[in-house]
């Protein structure tokens, strides 16, 4: 009888978990503004001859269309197809979980952690969160379908999004010593190899270039590292408390496993590096996204529950002073995360009905959208374009879907504001020149986190203002065309100078360029390998008292700001992009903001005087 009945309360939780999981949050409706328009360019590209690596970098890859599925071209459809294709992998992962768990409670416990963890917001964390599942199965029970699934996902995430392959190889490190160390079947380590090697492989297959790949992962790696100084705010620190103690807890029961020589210690060894990534995921955002890393912590404690036996953990408890610490341990690490989920098992249950029986209504709506509605560029604007090639700046993309054709131009890192490094600078600039470069320019002063405009990514600037000039402008835009003949920069070294890192630096009369050389000291390496770092901005004093700040990207700083760029309004900037000899107006600048303590105190500070002139053949 009570086989019987475990029997079917675990058919029901089975089905439950199945339908809270279901991958409909993947499929969206075309919209204007900052998200939206990297979405947009996902799915444009893939319907285009442009290829990741040769000439687009993001942190997403050639399959990141899928994790945010519009009606451009097929790729709607091919969404369809392949999330259908991942419902079914979930749906046979899900079953050999329930099978191999001896114990009812840990099946109860795992699946109320699933259910009021997905489903998640983010595709890579669920193709992340199949592939452990996937990774376990066939460390622990040699599972024969899951060595296949486990290699597919591992090829499709090294094309999905760079931060999944950087989690999955972290996984796999571990994986490979434990299962070398417990002398795991040589089948069983070649699974774990070939995981490994699959996306590389994969990636040639789309794009026949080892130049193209080196370059694909080189820039995803600096976007995903940039973004964790660049973009961070520092909003949600107070929660970071509550990271501590779940940080505590799991080494506690990690170090209680490895002495005590518990069965299964070793799932939270090959699950640490998923607890990290995920947390870095949600903590170093602005925008609340600290529920990605308690959704991600839930997905582990699942994970924890189906994969270890805790029978055997826990024997002796009441004897046994170290033992009911890891109780203790064990409950403070599930309790967590569901406190500040915001998730209730019923709203949970209530929002998985919904998605699923308003599925076909979302793509209905997907299919048939009126995108008269959207914004659009000014009419004059494209009038003057009239069928020459075009592109946007810095990072509206998605007031040209109406427009979208061979003539319009994505540039190489999709948004101005992902160029987070030099490297990613520079080849964000080459755009912008050469005979491939866009005729047109409709550009913006806005930014993201009150960012400066025009400084944030200075070579990508500098070649915009050598070949492009202002044709005419509305109240927010600028319509800029390349310039009959390009304008040479003559710059010489003046002087280089040490200053405090919060020293007021005074501009010469003449200076046409600063560098600013900042490097983070070993405590800004530290607190961004575990938190993030601060905000830094930069303070304009001008010559008539004025001043002004906003945010900076402090590596960038090195490329050489241009003292002209350096603008407080639409008036400046106008100013600045028809003077003849080049517009100055700062008296002074200076290094401010909570993130200049991450910083070590001296920089070099490189001032050059010089001229625009125009090209001579």
């Amino acid at each position: 009888m009570d086989n019987n009945c475990n029997s079917i309360i675990k058919r029901i939780l089975f089905v439950l978990v199945n339908i809270v999981s279901f991958p409909c949050v993947y499929f969206l409706e075309l919209s204007n503004g900052l998200d939206p328009s990297w979405i947009f360019a996902l799915n444009y590209i893939n319907n285009s001859n442009a290829k990741f690596g040769k000439d687009h970098f993001f942190t997403y890859g050639p399959l990141g269309f899928l994790g945010r599925c519009q009606s451009v071209g097929s790729n709607l459809y091919t969404g369809i197809l392949f999330w259908i294709l991942m419902a079914v992998i979930q749906i046979y992962l899900y079953k050999r979980l329930f099978q191999y768990v001896e114990h009812m409670i840990y099946t109860v416990i795992a699946s109320v952690l699933l259910i009021l963890a997905l489903p998640v917001s983010e595709a890579d964390i669920y193709l992340c969160f199949l592939n452990l599942i996937a990774l376990l199965l066939v460390y622990r029970y040699e599972d024969y379908f899951s060595k296949w699934i486990t290699v597919l996902l591992s090829g499709v995430i090294f094309l999905f999004k760079f931060s999944g392959t950087v989690l999955l190889i972290a996984t796999l490190l571990m994986l490979l010593v434990c299962a070398l160390a417990e002398k795991k079947p040589v089948k069983t380590v070649g699974v774990f190899l070939g995981c490994i090697v699959i996306g590389p492989v994969c990636y040639l297959f789309y794009n026949l270039s080892m130049r193209s790949l080196f370059r694909y992962v080189r820039a995803a790696v600096e976007i995903s590292v940039g973004y964790n100084t660049s973009m961070s705010l520092d909003i949600y620190g107070a929660y970071y408390i509550w990271v501590v103690f779940v940080v505590i807890c799991y080494v506690c029961l990690l170090i209680y496993g490895i002495f005590t020589h518990k069965k299964q210690w070793n799932c939270l060894l090959i699950l640490a590096p998923a607890c990290f990534f995920w947390y870095k995921q949600g903590f170093m955002r602005n925008d609340e996204h600290y529920f990605l890393a308690l959704s991600g912590m839930l997905l582990i404690c699942s994970l924890l529950m189906f994969f270890i036996d805790w029978k055997e953990w826990m024997q002796d408890t009441e004897r046994n002073f170290f033992r009911k610490v890891n109780l203790y341990c064990l409950c403070v690490l599930m309790i967590i995360p569901i406190m500040g989920n915001g998730k209730t098992l019923s709203g949970a249950m209530q929002t998985a009905a919904s998605n699923m029986f308003n599925f076909p209504k979302l793509l209905d709506d997907c299919t048939k959208q009126d995108r008269s509605l959207l914004q659009e560029h000014n009419r004059e604007f494209m009038d003057l374009i009239d069928g020459h090639t075009y592109t946007t700046f810095p990072w509206e993309i998605t007031e040209n879907i109406s427009y979208a054709n061979q003539n319009f131009k994505i540039a190489p890192l999709l948004q101005n504001h992902m160029v987070y490094t030099p490297y990613l600078d520079r080849l964000n600039a080459e755009f912008y020149t050469g005979d491939d470069a866009p005729e047109y320019i409709i550009m913006y002063l806005s930014t993201i986190d009150g960012r400066l405009p025009l400084i944030e990514a200075p070579v990508t600037w500098e070649n915009i203002y050598r070949n492009y000039c202002v044709v005419t402008a509305d109240e927010e835009k600028f319509l800029l065309k390349k310039r009959g003949q390009a304008l040479v920069k003559e710059a010489s070294v003046v002087h280089t100078s040490i200053y405090n890192i919060e020293d007021y630096i005074e501009i010469p009369e003449n200076c046409m360029f600063v560098k600013i050389d900042v490097k983070p000291s070993i405590r800004g390496h530290l607190e961004n390998l575990f938190y993030k770092i601060l905000p830094v901005n930069l303070e304009i004093t001008y010559t008539d008292g004025t001043v002004k700040a906003g945010r900076v990207v402090p590596d960038n700083l090195s490329e050489g700001i241009d003292t002209g760029a350096l603008i407080r309004d639409q008036m400046d900037f106008i100013n600045y992009m028809n003077a003849d000899t080049g517009y100055r107006s700062v008296a002074g600048i200076s290094l401010t903001g909570p993130g200049v303590r991450q910083y070590a105190d001296r920089m070099e500070v490189t001032f050059y005087n010089g001229s625009w002139k125009q090209h001579k053949e």
